[in-house]
């Protein structure tokens, strides 16, 4: 049911006018633990928007529930080469809300498509981003 929230935001976000270098879809996530996880889950399934620097997305975690986090973007640009940190707040883990502090390296691909390896406590993630 969050996915299709998420998804129904999109023609809000076409609606605001942002400029198009700063509207993002995001879609897949895979992550690789740095212990040995038995039975977790690491083919995320993740959707997401991004518009400006605020983000919200939806994936299942690595113990496969329906996960939502949502934050700012705090980056820095230096030509094809994103260098930030997620700061934000998850819903769908033991806590009620789990804050995030997730530190990133994006590369610009071409004009519609970046990739995004990003580090968390537990180990690694890469999600792909597309411009809309």
């Amino acid at each position: 049911m969050t996915r299709v929230r998420i998804l129904a935001l999109l023609p809000l976000l076409w609606s605001c006018g942002a400029a198009a270098s700063d509207q993002y879809v995001c879609l897949g996530m895979w992550s690789q633990h740095f212990y040995k996880c038995t039975g977790c889950n690491e083919a995320n399934e993740l959707i997401g928007l991004q518009y400006g620097r605020t983000f919200v997305s939806t994936f299942k975690n690595s113990s496969g529930e329906e996960t939502l986090f949502a934050g700012y973007d705090m980056r820095w640009r230096r030509k094809r080469v994103d260098l930030g940190v997620m700061l934000g707040g998850a819903i769908g883990y033991s806590m009620p809300i789990t804050p995030g502090v997730i530190p990133y390296a994006s590369v610009k691909i071409n004009d519609k498509f970046r990739i995004k390896p990003a580090f968390f406590g537990v180990g690694i993630s890469v999600l792909t981003e597309f411009k809309f």
